[in-house]
């Protein structure tokens, strides 16, 4: 008794680990089969430490509260096998939240093996508690019928789909059968040795490396990989206008910065007499020339035809001069762009934006009047 009382708290202590890293190392938007594996997890950890409590009244003068928790501790078995009836279907079918037979099958199983502990225990055709101690009654060698009737009903649907799980998942979620089977045939063998919660601790354990921990890497890698292009602009890979707006929000608002604002020249008049194909590959272009020059400063295209940058400036008293030439870059390649630029702290970004797309505005004015052309391209 000592040594399952030890078992399932040290059981406990390891599902709360795995807990943890379910909740510190997951994104937020987590998907189906990480929710009702957290629900397995969470579930194993109450009857675990149930488990641990039943041992531990049972030497004390409270032994009607040990008969109550194990009542607690039998049909919570059911929601744990309801809930790895929802987690199986969620790692084989995906998103789906309807069940299917099978899982529909369990779930009905499981919810009259409930009815029968709650009937059987309230009738004392159970068990019931007398002179201090409890004591099985005529009912007591069917206590374990229904439940391992739903748990093999999810071994068959694990059987049914092996192909589609793969060699590694389907030994996995199997390890819940074996180890509730072999549970149940201790239970047979040690009355009231009720080691279920321990093989469940062993199947999480199981269903966690082999399974959960590769769904949570890839959930985070597409996390992450969404996240980024949320904030990235597909054409140039440089940051978008969101992009621009989440990095000034993380910036110190003391700290000095340059900012540029440059427009492509004659974009339109490309889309429009040679195909957005050239447009995009003027729009690169200029992106490349922005980088190139500026591969210390963070740069991002707001528009269509329109890039900004700012460049923290810290000692770096040559911003001008930089702008300057870049300048006389665009006119070497093309007159590819305008720009216009200025400087000051990072809390008066709005306005120091406007001060370099007003020069800017001055810049293509100038462009217009040099080459005749029309100031609609």
């Amino acid at each position: 008794m000592t040594v399952t009382m030890v078992a399932s708290f040290v059981a406990a202590v390891f599902i709360l680990i795995i807990l943890l890293g379910l909740y510190t190392n997951v994104d937020k938007t987590v998907n189906l089969s990480i929710r009702y594996f957290r629900l397995c997890a969470w579930l194993c950890f109450a009857g675990l430490i149930l488990d641990g409590f039943f041992y531990v009244v049972t030497t004390t003068s409270l032994g009607f509260l040990s008969y109550l928790i194990s009542y607690l501790s039998y049909v919570m078995t059911d929601g744990l096998i309801v809930a790895f009836a929802f987690y199986f279907q969620s790692v084989i079918e995906g998103n789906r939240k309807r069940p299917g037979k099978l899982i529909m099958t369990t779930i009905i199983i499981a919810s009259i093996d409930f009815l029968f502990f709650t009937i059987g225990i309230v009738s004392g055709k159970l068990f019931y508690y007398e002179n201090g101690t409890i004591v099985a009654g005529p009912w007591y060698s069917y206590a374990t019928v229904f439940a391992s009737t739903a748990v093999t009903l999810l071994f068959i649907y694990i059987m049914v789909n092996r192909k589609a799980l793969g060699r590694t998942y389907t030994l996995a979620m199997s390890s819940f059968f074996i180890f509730s089977f072999s549970s149940g045939i201790l239970f047979l063998i040690y009355p009231f040795f009720y080691s279920s919660y321990v093989a469940t601790a062993l199947a999480v354990v199981m269903g966690y490396v082999f399974i959960q921990s590769r769904i949570i890497a890839e959930a985070n890698v597409r996390a992450e990989t969404y996240n980024s292009l949320s904030v990235r602009d597909f054409l140039t890979g440089l940051k978008n206008r969101r992009g621009f707006h989440e990095t000034v929000q993380n910036l110190i608002p003391e700290t000095e910065v340059g900012v540029i604002f440059s427009d492509i020249n004659g974009l339109k008049m490309m889309n429009d007499n040679y195909g957005h194909r050239d447009g995009d590959l003027l729009i690169q272009r200029m992106a490349s020339l922005l980088t190139e020059n500026f591969p210390d400063a963070e740069i991002f295209r707001i528009s269509g035809d329109e890039f900004v940058l700012f460049l923290e400036l810290g000692d770096d008293a040559n911003f001008e001069e930089r702008a300057e030439m870049f300048r006389k870059t665009l006119v070497e390649n093309d007159q590819i762009a305008v720009c216009g630029y200025s400087k000051g702290r990072v809390s008066e970004i709005i306005e120091l934006i406007r001060q370099a797309e007003a020069q800017m505005y001055e810049e293509k004015k100038l462009y217009y009047e040099r080459t005749g052309k029309e100031r609609r391209y």
